[in-house]
């Protein structure tokens, strides 16, 4: 093979390793002087034509065959050229849309006859110049003694030190070409050695020995109650309960559990609401070697019975009033409040030690691309080596309160509630409709006086929108940890300005990682395009790779792989998902080590820290929810009429995201968003119903015939499902919650009749909206209140603030008629008034 064969099959290796592409496609320059017309050299004028050479890049094809085959292909393509560049793109799948190569190769051979070079006096230098290309990349070699290589490059693109390793990764490529010619290209090296240990070994020193590795959290919290029994472990409204009474509740409720055939290691479900109870119970299950699976009662009844049938429980936790909600299943059936008179007959001693810290402590379902949901096993060694990584890196310091606001289906909620409870930290728990209420959740955390909080971001921009001086109402709060969803740039900024005494952590995991993998505490003198997902934590190692495993360079998009303590046993009765997602450890040297595979694209930055890049399939999370884009679409496709349905996460205003369902109607078909909105809520929780949907004749469709998602159409007001004739406000007061609605749905116009949900409101865009309203008009309004169907409108929330400031007015003018009476009173008879008054 030539030398020019070579030097592009690199060129060819380098775009295919660095893109994930199995075919690349550049251009290369020819001479367009054919050595077959006579006469050609001595011909005055510019023959140089630009063709796309299209290279496949097999990873098992050996290196010598592969280059053998590409030669052969230039010949062919000799054909084409004096061939046009934009007739062959005319020609292409593209039609002459898209241009066919981002990337130009250019070998400058150029021979200089012989009897020129031996004239006396004749001198023949290269002509230095600054060469411009309309592509982004452009090589040039120029062969010499050696061979000179120019890399050109587009400065709006591309760093000089990305450029420089590139050239060192393709000089790497030749040199592994030249000295193992029968290798296959997949094991041809890419990286230096240095760059190599660097990414794989330097950056992943994160081992770190813990005292009493081997305890459970069962045994760290007995040890707790043990150095603060009288100190307060939670609080709940105006209930509270010390270390002491706690331990002795659920050492009660153990007993009475293990009276019931309970046995280490076997499953018990959960369901019950925020409160003491689940505190109480959760331990309880611990104490006995239980694995918790929590069941959140606000699920749709189909969603519950397929866990409850797929989870095989030995028991489930519950109350009373929960009972009758529920679907049939063979559990046995517990209730803590029907059974708690049973339960205090039981020891309040601590039971015999049945946890260890390598058992199995939680199994969390989450969305399934199939449609259902799939559990996840975690164990108690991972979950308590990202405590002991926070308790280490974030110490807590005396005096500190944090709050559980997060529902038990999550696996942040673990930390929330053990994470303090295991280091003397009393725990506010706030039910979820004080959670969704923005002003009774301020006043709950500012009169708790709560120092950390886990929030998603798209609660944090709430929270931040809704309070001019956040710093001041929340003087205590220090650590703000998001998590579960990208933390967007400008979300950061808005936070530093606002809240500059807060400290912002940006944590990244999955329930498959026990919640956190790496961390980046954000500063603002670092911050660039967009907030890392920082570093590993402790015992935690992170691999960027390729689909064959193989890590791929400083500055190039790999899947994220994370190995380590903290990996999950797996999937629950799903061994083919489970050796898909977890797969062994090519880099470990400990037996059965593993890496999870997430599915989520990143690179690394020059100093190690990574960046977060977006996913490889349809798994999205939306305000913290991971969700398969597939189940939604499973469902919606199971409606008699709908052809087709695509779902997306569309973020047309920045920070905005949103679930939108595009659908195809089968002919002569009506239906509504409510109707399909309906037929959601009976299978998927209300987190995952879209929002928005938008009525299509037909998909937009790629070459290949799939659906051509980034071709969908944004979401704007006239796309959106089939809505009541629009009606403009009325009255003043209908005018300003127009006005609310606008903003908040970032939408040109709204309907008075138009319903909220129906036309893009979600749960976090009702907090949002019931703060505003809250703040103008000077009323109580629950979300409940707003979630209510009479309520959801413009015109007939008007109504209801019409209504309540009526009775303000009323109740005002009564009190005014009897302070006047009270004038004429004496002190027992004006003291009978007030009483009266206080009582309205």
């Amino acid at each position: 093979v030539t030398i020019n064969t070579v030097l592009q099959g690199a060129w060819a290796l380098l775009l295919s390793r660095y893109s994930g592409e199995k075919e690349v496609v550049f251009g290369v320059t020819v001479s367009g002087r054919s050595e077959m017309l006579a006469g050609v050299e001595s011909m005055v004028g510019l023959f140089i034509n630009t063709l796309p050479m299209r290279v496949p890049v097999p990873d098992e094809a050996r290196v010598e065959t592969w280059l053998q085959r590409m030669q052969a292909h230039q010949a062919e393509a000799r054909t084409y050229a004096y061939t046009p560049l934009w007739h062959i793109q005319r020609w292409s799948e593209s039609g002459g849309q898209q241009p066919l190569f981002q990337s130009l190769f250019v070998f400058e051979n150029y021979p200089l006859n012989i009897s020129l070079q031996e004239l006396e006096g004749l001198v023949v230098e290269n002509a230095v110049q600054n060469e411009q290309t309309n592509y982004p990349l452009s090589l040039i070699v120029l062969p010499d003694v050696g061979m000179l290589l120019k890399l050109g490059y587009d400065a709006r693109l591309f760093e000089e030190a990305t450029i420089q390793r590139m050239l060192e990764h393709y000089q790497t490529i030749l040199w592994g070409m030249a000295e193992q010619p029968e290798l296959p290209l997949g094991q041809l090296p890419l990286l230096s050695e240095e760059e190599y240990q660097r990414i794989v070994y330097t950056w992943n020193a994160t081992q770190c020995a813990y005292a009493e590795d081997e305890l459970s959290l069962c045994t760290l919290f007995e040890k707790q109650v043990e150095r603060t029994p009288d100190a307060s472990a939670a609080m709940f409204k105006e209930q509270r309960l010390t270390y002491r009474d706690l331990n002795a509740r659920a050492n009660q409720f153990a007993h009475y559990l293990h009276s019931q055939g309970m046995q280490p290691d076997v499953r018990i479900g959960i369901c019950l609401e925020r409160s003491l109870d689940m505190l109480v119970g959760l331990v309880a299950i611990l104490k006995v070697g239980g694995i918790y699976v929590p069941l959140d009662p606000a699920y749709p009844a189909d969603r519950l019975a397929f866990m409850l049938e797929d989870a095989q429980l030995a028991a489930l936790v519950t109350r009373h009033e929960l009972v009758e909600r529920l679907p049939a299943h063979e559990a046995r059936v517990i209730c803590i409040d029907r059974d708690w008179p049973a339960i205090t007959q039981e020891s309040q001693e601590n039971p015999a030690q049945l946890a260890r810290g390598e058992d199995d402590l939680y199994m969390l379902y989450t969305s399934g691309s199939t449609g259902k949901p799939k559990g996840i096993t975690g164990t108690q060694r991972a979950t308590l080596n990202r405590f002991r990584w926070m308790w280490q890196t974030y110490p807590f310091a005396p005096g500190e309160v944090c709050c559980q606001k997060t529902t038990l289906n999550f696996v942040d909620a673990v930390w929330e509630i053990f994470g303090p409870l295991l280091q003397g930290i009393p725990l506010v728990i706030i039910p979820d409709q004080t959670v969704k209420d923005l002003a009774q959740f301020l006043s709950t955390l500012a009169q708790y006086r709560v120092t950390r909080i886990v929030l998603v971001p798209s609660l944090l921009r709430v929270l931040l929108q809704s309070e001019d001086d956040l710093q001041q109402r929340l003087a205590d709060l220090k650590y703000w940890v998001c998590s579960g969803e990208a933390l967007p740039l400008e979300l950061a900024r808005s936070f530093q300005q606002r809240v500059p005494q807060g400290t912002l952590i940006n944590l990244y995991g999955s329930t498959e990682v026990a919640a956190d993998a790496t961390f980046y505490e954000v500063r603002p003198d670092e911050l660039r395009s967009s907030v890392p997902i920082g570093r590993p934590i402790a015992n935690t190692q992170v691999y960027l790779l390729d689909e064959a495993l193989r890590p791929v360079p400083i500055g190039v998009a790999g899947e994220l792989h994370i190995g380590g303590v903290g990996l999950a046993r797996g999937y629950f009765k799903r061994p083919e998902l489970t050796r898909a997602k977890f797969v062994p450890d090519p880099f470990s040297r400990e037996p059965g080590a593993r890496l999870y595979k997430t599915g989520d694209w990143a690179r690394y930055l020059p100093d190690g820290t990574l960046e977060y890049l977006g996913r490889r399939d349809q798994q999205v999370k939306v305000r913290g929810i991971r969700i398969e884009l597939g189940e939604i679409e499973a469902v919606l496709n199971e409606h008699p009429a709908i052809n087709e349905a695509v779902v997306a996460v569309r973020e047309d205003v920045p920070g905005d995201q949103r679930l939108v369902a595009y659908i195809v109607l089968h002919d002569a078909q009506s239906i509504t968003a409510s109707d399909l909105q309906r037929h959601l809520n009976k299978e998927v929780p209300a987190s995952m119903v879209p929002g928005s949907f938008v009525f299509l004749d037909s998909f937009p469709l790629m070459p290949n015939g799939k659906v051509d998602r980034q071709a969908l159409p944004t979401l704007t007001y006239a796309w959106s499902a089939p809505r009541t004739t629009f009606v403009a406000p009325r009255t003043p007061i209908e005018q300003a919650l127009a006005d609310i609605w606008q903003q908040v749905l970032h939408v040109p116009q709204v309907s008075i009749y138009d319903n909220f949900f129906d036309v893009g409101g979600d749960s976090i865009r009702a907090i949002l909206l019931a703060s505003r309203v809250q703040s103008l008009f000077l009323i109580d309004l629950s979300l409940r209140d707003l979630f209510e169907a009479e309520t959801a409108t413009i015109a007939s929330l008007a109504e209801y603030i019409e209504r309540a400031r009526q009775d303000i007015q009323a109740q005002e003018e009564q009190i005014a008629q009897l302070l006047e009476q009270v004038k004429d009173l004496s002190d027992e008879e004006a003291n009978v008034l007030l009483s009266r008054v206080a009582d309205a």
